[in-house]
Order: C-alpha cells, then sequence, then structure tokens
C-alpha cells in the first residue's frame, strides 16, 4: 500500500526528465519504462518525480523554448501503446533508426522517425467521439496551437515573426484561409496532444495509486515563438507589428558582445540565451557584424557565437 503523504510531511524525490527514460525508439516515452520508474520510486520509498517542462521543445530542442504553455511533446508519445492500440505495426518501428548513441537523444533524427509514424497512426485512429470531446473540452489554447503549428510547417519551420503578413498578425481573412486549407494538418496536431494527454494522465493516475506525486518546474516566460504569444499579442511586449519591442535591447547587446573580444564565458552564454529567445534578429546582425570594419578582429567570438546559437 502507498503510504499517504501531507504537504506537511517530509519527503524526498528523484529528478529525472522523461527524456533520459530507458527506450528502444531513441528517446523515453510514457510508456512501461516510465512506470518501471514509478515502481522503483515507490519501493525506494521516494514520494516525488520530479520532470523537466513537458511542452513541445522549440529552439534548440530546449524543454524552456516551448511552442506552446499548454501543449505537451508528442516526443514523448509511447509508440508501443500506439501499437498495443493496433494504430501503428511492430514491424513498421522495427524499421525505423533512432540514432548511433544510445546513449544520446538525437532530436533531430528521432523528430524525423517519429513523425511518418505518428501520421500513420492519425490515418488509423477511429475514435473520433473521443478526439472531438478533447478538442472541445481543451479548445481554449488547442485550437490556436494546433494552427500555429500547422502554420510554421507551412512556413519551413520559421518563427512566426518571419510568416506572411496576413497569419503574422492575425488578419481575419487570413486566418479564415489558413483554417480552411490547413485543415487536415490542424487535425493532425490536436491528434497527437490527445494521445499526450491520454497516456500523460494514466501515468500520472497510476504514479500517485503508487504514492508517487510527479512534480516539475516551467519555463519562467513563455518562448517568443510560441502559439501563446502570437495568439495573445496585446498581453506581450510587442509593437503595431508584432515585433518584440525589447528586441532592440538584445541587439545592442549583442553588439556589445561582438565588438569585444574581452567578453566572458558567462556574458556570452546569457546572450546567446537572449538570442534564443529573439531568433530573428540573428540574421540581421550576422549581417551587419560582416559589415563592420573590425570584422576580422572579432571573427573568432562571432563564428563561435553563431554557432552557438544555431545548434
Amino acid at each position: 500500500m502507498p503510504t499517504k503523504h501531507s504537504w506537511i510531511t517530509r519527503q524526498a524525490g528523484i529528478l529525472l526528465p522523461v527524456s533520459s527514460l530507458p527506450s528502444k525508439y531513441g528517446m523515453g516515452s510514457l510508456g512501461k519504462a516510465a512506470k518501471d520508474w514509478v515502481d522503483f520510486l515507490a519501493a525506494a520509498r521516494q514520494g516525488f518525480w520530479q520532470v523537466l517542462p513537458m511542452g513541445p521543445t522549440g529552439f534548440g530542442n530546449s524543454p524552456y523554448q516551448s511552442f506552446s504553455a499548454f501543449a505537451g511533446e508528442p516526443l514523448y508519445i509511447d509508440l508501443d501503446i500506439l501499437a498495443e492500440d493496433g494504430l501503428i505495426s511492430e514491424k513498421r518501428l522495427k524499421k525505423a533508426q533512432w540514432g548511433e548513441d544510445p546513449g544520446r537523444v538525437d532530436y533531430d533524427t528521432v523528430r524525423q522517425e517519429r513523425e511518418p509514424i505518428l501520421r500513420k497512426a492519425f490515418e488509423n485512429f477511429k475514435k473520433q467521439k473521443a478526439l472531438a470531446r478533447f478538442r472541445k473540452e481543451n479548445a481554449a489554447w488547442l485550437e490556436d496551437y494546433a494552427l500555429f503549428m500547422a502554420l510554421k510547417s507551412a512556413h519551413q519551420g520559421r518563427p512566426w515573426s518571419q510568416w506572411d503578413e496576413g497569419v503574422r498578425l492575425r488578419e481575419p481573412a487570413a486566418m479564415k484561409k489558413a483554417r480552411k486549407e490547413l485543415a487536415k494538418e490542424i487535425d493532425y496536431y490536436v491528434f497527437t496532444q490527445y494521445l499526450f494527454f491520454q497516456q500523460w494522465g494514466k501515468l500520472k493516475k497510476y504514479a500517485n495509486k503508487k504514492g508517487v506525486s510527479i512534480i516539475g518546474d516551467m519555463p519562467i516566460y513563455v518562448s517568443g515563438d510560441s502559439a501563446d504569444v502570437w495568439a495573445n499579442p496585446a498581453q506581450f511586449q510587442l509593437d503595431e507589428n508584432n515585433v518584440p519591442i525589447n528586441t532592440r535591447m538584445v541587439l545592442e547587446k549583442g553588439l556589445r558582445l561582438f565588438g569585444s573580444s574581452r567578453s566572458g564565458r558567462a556574458d556570452f552564454e546569457a546572450t546567446v540565451q537572449l538570442y534564443r529567445n529573439h531568433p530573428e534578429v540573428l540574421d540581421y546582425l550576422t549581417a551587419l557584424v560582416d559589415s563592420v570594419n573590425e570584422a576580422r578582429q572579432i571573427s573568432d567570438i562571432s563564428a563561435a557565437f553563431e554557432a552557438d546559437i544555431r545548434k
């Protein structure tokens, strides 16, 4: 029997990102390995499993740069559960390549391999009533997220600040056209959230029955390149063109960094993080640096800076 705890009971726990769970599919998921981990925690009398943010990873595959403050990461969907539910075949799973190093997550490879598998599951899915109910219950954030992801795919993954003006500014005619033309893509992204929250809900219930609470942190700020900012521009510091007002501050700090070979590593990393929040500035800054007379003197740090940003 699990031990009953109150908030004044002294407890212990362990931090383990879901992505670090063992898996034959490139990264951890919400399936059997997660339940095995819960069993271990319960046996070790640990009351908490701390996870990292569970949102869809954005720039740099960082859980702190998420495309949504509400959505779940589709890469965490357990593929064995999909096979058990008849949505995909085990033969298809065995054909996929998941990276060369089982000790590290190759996000690009995992994403490339899982995408067609999830789309096949979408084609085979039949529980439309359950999906419609989930969609209605989560409409407040889900519709904007699904449209955002469909538009991002249509714009080759570029930040929304670089999309066509009509959808970037959410003009009614452009939005209506996008919803019509991208209807199937929107449905697909709704479906991936349905799968995530179905599996996540069952895992959380299992953990709680074992006396284990799942806790975690979340990003202090929402990502600039997110459905949240795109869909709610009035709630953020954007100008009339929906461009972040504080970009100038980031740019000026970046220019000071580029112009000084004496900048410390701490400043370098802090500025890299700032640019991850404002990726639309990087191309402009790189072009600007090329025209600076002292470009030769700062080429080493600028190359390192760009490599750190784009990796």
